[in-house]
């Protein structure tokens, strides 16, 4: 007897599948933007995308749709796999060519600020994500004083000031500084890689380290 495959799961492989694809349209609105528009040299700017950086982006992106779907209540709301859809492009986009569009970022917000899911009013995503980017700000620029260097790049707090409209300043700043811990954690195993590019992308690392605090109860989803 063949048993029908559950809509949890059929739910969770379409948002998967609709992130990948959602990457892919933002990788190449990217690339056409920079080349045409802006007129920059999109083979310096951007790394080649090679396999193991797709397979790690869909590594990333399935264990954060797997164990996040409850949070977005994807199969309640339409707001819920948009945003998990966008969320995962981040991700993806990070990983793949190691830049998270403003586009992007600007949309996350945007649907957080007209649907949250989180937080019951508007105005509390958008106090969200001007409080975590003056934070966020404020600490980049005192750890680039002290270390000489940039130690996280403004792509990288926009979208944890976005992430933060979604779930609020407390879950978003600690998935920030969570995320570089583990980030730290994988560059031990990557240092030969970390000192011929310089960095690492942080996204998955913020949102994975969402995923680890929201699984151990450590703050309210």
């Amino acid at each position: 007897m063949i048993k029908l495959v559950p809509v949890r799961f059929l739910s969770v492989f379409a948002v998967l599948l609709a992130g990948q694809l959602c990457s892919w349209v933002w990788l190449k609105a990217t690339v056409f933007i920079r080349a045409k528009v802006l007129k920059r040299s999109v083979s310096s700017e951007f790394p080649t995308l090679s396999a193991a950086r797709a397979a790690a982006a869909i590594g990333a992106s399935a264990v954060y749709v797997g164990c996040m779907r409850e949070v977005f209540n994807i199969s309640a709301s339409l707001a819920g796999p948009v945003l998990l859809i966008l969320i995962q492009a981040a991700m993806s986009l990070d990983i793949w060519i190691e830049v998270v569009p403003f586009e992007l970022i600007l949309t996350i917000f945007g649907v957080a600020v007209l649907s949250p899911i989180s937080l019951t009013l508007p105005a509390l995503s958008a106090i969200s994500f001007v409080v975590a980017a003056a934070f966020l700000s404020g600490v980049s620029m005192l750890c680039g004083r002290f270390a000489g260097r940039e130690i996280f790049a403004a792509g990288d707090i926009l979208f944890c000031s976005a992430y933060s409209s979604v779930f609020g300043f407390v879950a978003g700043i600690a998935s920030f500084g969570s995320g570089l811990v583990l980030a730290g954690l994988v560059a031990v195993f990557a240092w030969e890689r970390l000192k011929t590019a310089g960095t690492i992308p942080l996204t998955p690392f913020i949102c994975l380290a969402h995923v680890v605090i929201v699984y151990f109860g450590l703050i309210p989803a």
